[in-house]
């Protein structure tokens, strides 16, 4: 007799369930969060690791079905099976998969990547996991440019209980490096009054097209000029810039000029701090001396001047001399 009444049970709990599917599927979605209280850096230095941990949540929604006692066991019978009345088994389980894309010049891994979820009474309020998200740039992450991390996480669905699936987002953007090389002569000898030109030849080693700019530290009484005040480089490339100095002074022995180049990254659009996009000055000196063209000149005007000193005291010395003779003479 009690077998019957069980069995009884179970059916009528079963043809139940199934004329409440229509209401129970309109009720029932899942529902997956990917969250993380990690404060996401921006921009991220190269080659820097980076790890943050990302909580992966499954919650099971019934509506108010589930609320009103006698319906429950309809509601689980129709979404978990029979296993549901069978619980030595142990309880259903479901399986999220987590797959993840990143830039080519991002290298990043999840682990874990696949999460288990009993689907027990508390399925309702919703249960999590953690994710460990590793990542870092490689060298050739092109300066503050926007990217993103995305991971996806996947339910394809158990039973009845209907598939879900969310995408996480972790934005990522490369620190800009300037990275700039400057070669040029650095002594020269140079003749004073005339200018004098020279090349300087600047190579872009960073992540980024580059601006560069000038300023120079000189003596109050020289003046400089360049071929360009503003020169932009792409990235791996090198151009050149010159620099003349302009009529240095007559009597000058040795000077030296410290330029300093200034890089500014040309990103546009940018919206992060403006010091982001500041690069590293550099700065090279160059030492002039006087080549002695003009003090040369100078030597031989004063041995001029000398000669014709003692060649007049000599003429008059002699004058008075002869004066004194012819008046002698006369006595």
């Amino acid at each position: 007799m009690k077998k019957r009444i069980i069995l009884l049970s179970i059916f009528t709990i079963y043809i139940s369930s199934i004329v409440m599917s229509p209401i129970i599927n309109a009720a029932t979605t899942s529902q997956i969060d990917l969250v993380t209280d990690a404060e996401l850096e921006k921009p991220l230095n190269i080659e820097e690791k980076k790890e943050i941990e990302i909580q992966v949540s499954y919650k099971l929604n019934v509506g108010n079905i589930i609320n009103i006692p006698i319906l429950k066991r309809f509601v689980r019978l129709y979404l978990y099976g029979f296993q549901y009345f069978f619980p030595l088994l142990g309880n259903p389980t479901i399986t999220l998969n987590l797959s993840i894309e990143s830039p080519e010049w991002c290298t990043a891994n999840l682990e874990p990547s696949e999460f288990q979820f009993t689907m027990d009474n508390n399925i309702i309020n919703g249960k999590s996991q953690t994710a460990t998200l590793k990542y870092n740039l490689i060298e050739t992450a092109p300066a503050l440019k926007n990217a993103s991390i995305i991971i996806t996480a996947n339910f394809d669905g158990f039973k009845r209980v209907p598939a879900a699936s969310n995408t996480f987002s972790v934005p990522i953007v490369p620190v800009y490096i300037s990275d700039i090389v400057a070669e040029a002569e650095s002594e020269f000898s140079i003749p004073p009054l005339e200018n004098y030109s020279f090349p300087i030849n600047i190579t872009n080693n960073g992540n980024g097209e580059t601006s560069v700019s000038f300023e120079i530290n000189k003596p109050d009484n020289w003046n400089v000029s360049y071929s360009s005040e503003e020169i932009v480089i792409p990235t791996n490339e090198t151009k050149q810039m010159t620099l003349t100095v302009i009529n240095p002074p007559k009597d000058f022995v040795n000077e030296t000029l410290l330029l300093t180049i200034k890089p500014k990254s040309t990103v546009e659009g940018y919206e992060g701090a403006a010091s982001d996009l500041e690069g590293t000055p550099i700065t090279i000196d160059f030492t002039f001396n006087n080549d002695g063209s003009l003090k040369d000149d100078d030597n031989d005007i004063v041995i001029d001047v000398t000669l014709l000193i003692v060649i007049l005291l000599v003429v008059v010395v002699l004058i008075i001399f002869l004066f004194f003779f012819i008046y002698s003479k006369k006595q």
